[in-house]
């Protein structure tokens, strides 16, 4: 069920479960129905790419520390914001999205402007089953990782073997991005696998929300000094309806923020 004032505008069911569209307060959003508190996505009505979620600005600074992707995985679909901005920066860029309920990608589709054509593929399978395929090792020169369903995450999808499977399929020089929710089911394991497998990952928090996006490699350091420069270039061509480089100044080194956090914790601040 929609939040109480909004306007229902459609229902999505398959075998998993349930979606529903809405419109409040001049934007257009995805819940599952039996957790409507917990919006999967939302789109301004008149704002061309305005999507209302700040972990999207902090993947997209991920993703412009890499040097010209050609080829990105994204696990986990919503409603489709993440693989269009990214198709905004990089128009020729390759994207492949598992979904695992094709009721969020005909919701995305019919409601969201999500459009699929020979770059941009939507596989619908769960994400622990398509990243062990043998056709997906070494492909991919980034990969997002952002599979929350109405509950959490999966623990199979958390685990560290999940993010091993996950390393596997970069491309030498590709690194992982992981949308990391602490407070929600599964959130403190995928935190704790991505650090594991990263060589020193970058953390970029929210300013709003408890999101963090972690980011790196898993076998070398990712270097931000181009990012800057990326960064500058995508804020002045007015590519994006909003600037990213506030979120610049906010990446610090993942492993000391969280130790930072878990010190604080047991002191009891």
């Amino acid at each position: 069920m929609a939040p109480h004032k909004a306007r229902s505008l459609a229902r999505f069911e398959d075998h998993l479960g349930s979606v529903e569209v809405y419109e409040l307060n001049g934007y257009r959003s995805l819940c599952f129905t039996d957790q409507p508190e917990l919006t999967q996505g939302s789109m301004s009505l008149t704002t061309e790419l305005g999507f209302r979620a700040e972990y999207l600005k902090q993947h997209l600074t991920a993703a412009l520390a890499a040097e010209g992707p050609e080829r990105v995985l994204c696990l986990g679909l919503g409603i489709g914001a993440l693989p269009r901005l990214l198709r905004a920066i990089w128009p020729r860029i390759e994207i492949d999205a598992v979904e695992r309920q094709p009721a969020v990608f005909a919701a995305a589709n019919q409601y969201f402007g999500l459009r699929l054509d020979a770059h941009f593929r939507v596989h619908f399978a769960c994400a622990e089953t398509f990243i062990q395929r043998a056709d997906q090792r070494h492909q991919y020169d980034l990969v997002f990782v952002d599979c929350y369903n109405g509950r959490g995450i999966a623990p199979r999808c958390a685990n560290i073997d999940f993010y091993r499977q996950v390393s596997a399929c970069l491309r030498k020089g590709g690194f992982l991005v992981t949308n990391v929710i602490k407070n929600r089911y599964g959130g403190r394991e995928a935190l704790q696998s991505s650090l594991s497998i990263l060589d020193s990952p970058w953390a970029l928090p929210a300013l709003e929300r408890s999101n963090f996006t972690v980011f790196g490699h898993p076998f070398a350091k990712v270097p931000l000094a181009n990012l800057a420069r990326q960064i500058r270039r995508i804020d002045q061509s007015r590519i994006l309806p909003f600037k990213l480089s506030q979120e610049l100044e906010r990446i610090v080194p993942a492993r000391t923020l969280f130790a930072g956090r878990r010190q604080s914790q047991r002191r009891g601040l």
